[in-house]
């Protein structure tokens, strides 16, 4: 007799998978989450913590570069491989998604155009060659417009000038082999011949990549690591696990069945576009060549052994000067800024102090990281140490984000708990407060107005830091919505508001089965509990 396990895998062979797609156009992704969900798969839009394959259709995208550089637990497989599983399912044959992986995988080297420069050896020279045709790319022997990589051995030569005053990528050979032990196009910042030795490669990828010959764990309950943790890691401490190499194997929380944004390219850790550094482009390159901390003198303080020595290896590497004794930072006044790097689980009253010297935590480090430059610690209210914590008036606050991405996302999850609060990734109705970045799109945010859950803005954080309380919030909610208008806005009768629930679910994605977008806790014959009060304000049932 089949066992129970044998049936599903039968009816359903893709149980437990979760695909995204990248760079794949819409009707063709509508197709494959169409088979994808009829197999049993769930499709989604974003890029989120519970996915286990990235359908690609190429490699030039935020989210291939992400899973490349930070996600062993994803497979990057190609257009191809939904259909062929499909084909022979309507068939009635069984399938087992771990038979397609190789023959289905996204090439390695998919759409590139690769030269080498440096290489004297022919044999070496033609190993590269036949491994860059294998693995989908093309080899060019003349350095033309149309090669996207130069493998350089030496960073020297006529063709090794050209192709950096033509922008043409320049990599060390590491990267090329690198890459295919990953099974990815890995990110070519990390293997330029610029850095030291011992740096190229460092940070590139996952600590252990997923091998496509191996078994690959389906199951719902398989362990994968947080969306924005993937980088910085649980408590924001792994900066040192970004910059290192080393990615903590993480529990995740439950993610919600929201999406954010319908956009293809919409990941939780992305790399935003670099912001201008001050100063002409001569100093700007003498800033890029000697590293992005180069103009700063640090004394790190409040950190774990552990966490201090990784930090102090971070900015080393990043060109930085630091300094053990408070007072040696007087040598270094007049020619680099002086920084006091603490931990942000110390309040500001408790941290050193120094003439001249700016104070700034390990998150600040993080966004000049994330950023590839030297950001001012003013810029933002989550560089610098905090006043006091926790906040009077945050207890109880039950808090989700919106639309907020990489550093931020992770920074204000904290920063939430840190003043008190509870944060929560699921929007359920009994929510306090929805924060959203702008612009304030998306499912959580109609599902908010549709069930009175006030959404505002992160002003509304900066301002109780500021003010050390969890202050009203009505002056910060999305749009200049007041809550009275937002009180009446939903005080319709029992069958409008089950008419607007249906037609907004309609206008879900076509690729998620209807059943999974039932909204968390709905019924006919219960009330909505009151909501939690905030200041004095109370939110109505309805």
């Amino acid at each position: 007799m089949a066992s129970q396990d044998d049936i599903t895998r039968h009816s359903h062979p893709l149980s437990g998978v979760v695909i995204c797609c990248t760079s794949v156009p819409s009707a063709l992704r509508t197709a494959l989450a169409k088979k994808a969900v009829d197999m049993g798969a769930r499709h989604v839009l974003d890029l989120t913590s519970n996915v286990t394959h990235l359908i690609c259709a190429d490699l030039a995208t935020p989210k291939y570069k992400y899973v490349a550089r930070m996600r062993a637990d994803v497979l990057a497989m190609g257009v191809g491989w939904v259909d062929a599983m499909y084909d022979l399912w309507i068939k009635g044959e069984d399938v087992n998604p771990t038979d397609f992986n190789e023959k289905y995988k996204f090439p390695t080297f998919h759409g590139l155009t690769i030269s080498l420069v440096g290489i004297q050896q022919l044999g070496e020279k033609k190993k590269i060659e036949d491994i860059v045709r294998s693995h989908g790319a093309s080899y060019h022997p003349d350095l033309t417009k149309s090669v996207s990589h130069l493998i350089a051995a030496i960073p020297s030569g006529a063709k090794y000038d050209s192709a950096r005053n033509n922008g043409i990528r320049i990599v060390a050979v590491e990267w090329l082999y690198d890459s295919l032990v990953r099974g990815m196009a890995l990110e070519e910042s990390f293997y330029d011949h610029r850095l030291p030795q011992e740096m190229l490669g460092v940070g590139a990828k996952p600590s252990a990549a997923v091998t496509f010959g191996g078994n690959v764990e389906v199951s719902g309950k398989r362990k994968i690591r947080k969306r924005a943790e993937d980088m910085l890691g649980s408590g924001s401490q792994h900066i040192w696990s970004d910059i290192m190499g080393r990615a903590a194997k993480l529990k995740p929380n439950k993610r919600d069945q929201w999406g954010d944004d319908p956009g293809d390219d919409v990941i939780m850790l992305e790399h935003p576009p670099q912001k201008p550094q001050k100063g002409g482009p001569a100093e700007a390159a003498e800033i890029k060549a000697k590293g992005t901390m180069c103009v700063a003198t640090f004394y790190i303080h409040g950190f774990e052994d552990k966490q201090e020595k990784t930090v102090r290896s971070v900015l080393l590497s990043h060109g930085a000067a630091i300094v053990s004794k408070l007072e040696d930072l007087e040598s270094y006044r007049e020619s680099s800024r002086l920084i006091l790097l603490v931990s942000h689980t110390i309040p500001k009253p408790n941290c050193p102090e120094f003439p001249g010297a700016e104070v700034a935590t390990e998150w600040w480090l993080e966004t000049c990281l994330h950023e590839s430059r030297f950001a001012e610690p003013s810029e933002h209210f989550t560089n610098t140490p905090f006043e006091e914590f926790p906040l009077n008036g945050f207890r109880g606050i039950d808090i989700c984000l919106t639309r907020f991405t990489g550093v931020k996302l992770l920074h204000y999850q904290k920063l939430i708990s840190l003043l008190g609060g509870s944060f929560h990734d699921e929007l359920k109705k009994e929510r306090t407060l929805l924060i959203s970045n702008s612009p304030a799109t998306g499912d959580k945010f109609q599902f908010a107005l549709l069930y009175d859950i006030p959404v505002v803005s992160d002003n509304w954080l900066e301002a109780c830091v500021l003010e050390r309380r969890a202050v009203d919030f009505i002056d910060y909610l999305i749009q200049g919505q007041k809550l009275g208008s937002r009180e009446r806005s939903v005080a319709r009768t029992s069958g409008e508001a089950e008419a607007k629930k249906r037609s907004w679910l309609e206008t879900r994605s076509a690729g998620e089965h209807p059943k999974r977008l039932r909204i968390a806790g709905d019924s006919n014959d219960r009330k909505t509990p009151t909501k939690k009060s905030l200041q004095g304000v109370q939110f109505r049932s309805r």
